[in-house]
């Protein structure tokens, strides 16, 4: 599924999810995306949104919280991103080494297309 990835030393952001934890995000061309992360998020995860104007991929709470993942979508995933619909988030035990977590949430992209609203 591998076919982009993104991980933190492209460009971190302070207070992001990515300062909490280790976390990957794998897409590919079919509008298909994993959220790999080492611990719990600090909320119950609801959506996944992916602003399309900045780049920005902000996790969005149950209560309306929101965490930015802690980077901009490199400019070569920016298309298939806009392509996914839903994102599945695995929780990654590293020292088993195996799933510990899984959950599909729904991801939205929003921004502008031409002057419309994309969601």
């Amino acid at each position: 599924m591998t076919e982009s990835r993104m991980t933190k030393a492209q460009n971190p952001f302070e207070d992001s999810v990515l300062t909490e934890m280790a976390a990957d995000i794998a897409v590919n061309g079919k509008g298909q995306i994993m959220v790999m992360h080492q611990k719990p998020f600090a909320f119950p995860v609801r959506n996944i949104e992916y602003h399309a104007g900045s780049g920005h991929i902000v996790f969005v709470g149950d209560s309306g919280e929101e965490q930015d993942f802690g980077m901009t979508a490199p400019e070569n995933i920016r298309g298939k991103l806009e392509k996914v619909r839903e994102a599945a988030l695995c929780l990654i035990d590293r020292e088993e080494e195996k799933i510990a977590g899984f959950k599909l949430v729904p991801f939205t992209v929003r921004g502008t297309n031409a002057g419309k609203t994309v969601h």
